[in-house]
């Protein structure tokens, strides 16, 4: 039931039914992973829900407040984004980083790594400027709550067992959630 009532539309079609009875519609439960799914559906092309969102602000509302609600996978492994949103395929596969859960003693890959998250992280900048924007202009800005909510950070270090690992000099990193309200 929450699956049909917050993901968006496009996420919904391989959820069971729920509107034929209250029961047997999760039968076959144990074999839909909808994070999985998710991560399927998004993951050639990371900027898929950013852009739909962004195109759907106005779009058939009937003057009722829209709940638009979007699931970016921006920035994840793996960063291959510039902040335009173009795409670019890194020299080096896999990806330093993206297929280990830490760091090696390799400054410069580290440093590589650095730049390219903060390269993701400017596109996500720019995404969530382009839904501002969109909402500016179908004149739902000014009356709308916008909230921004960040997943958890990783640590982007050298010698580091576990970027999600969680120690004094890493928790500034990782447990900083950004939020911003509007």
């Amino acid at each position: 039931v929450a699956g049909h009532n917050l993901l968006p539309h496009f996420l919904t079609g391989g959820l069971p039914a729920i509107n034929a009875s209250w029961g047997y519609f999760g039968e076959d439960l144990d074999e839909y992973d909808p994070v999985s799914e998710f991560r399927d559906a998004f993951a050639q092309d990371p900027r898929r829900p950013l852009q739909q969102a962004a195109e759907r602000i106005g779009e058939g509302f009937d003057g009722r407040p829209p709940f638009l609600f979007v699931h970016a996978l921006v920035p994840h492994h793996p960063w291959e984004l510039l902040p335009t949103g173009q795409h670019y395929e890194p020299a080096i596969e896999p990806t330093p980083g993206a297929t280990r859960i830490g760091w090696g003693p390799d400054g410069w890959l580290v440093q590589q790594a650095m730049q390219r998250h903060l390269l993701n992280v400017g596109y996500a900048d720019h995404a969530l400027g382009m839904i501002l924007d969109e909402l500016d202009a179908a004149g739902l800005f000014d009356e709308a709550m916008i909230v921004v909510v960040s997943d958890h950070g990783i640590s982007i270090r050298e010698d580091v067992e576990n970027q999600r690992g969680l120690d004094e000099d890493s928790i500034g990193e990782i447990a900083a959630v950004p939020m911003l309200v509007k």
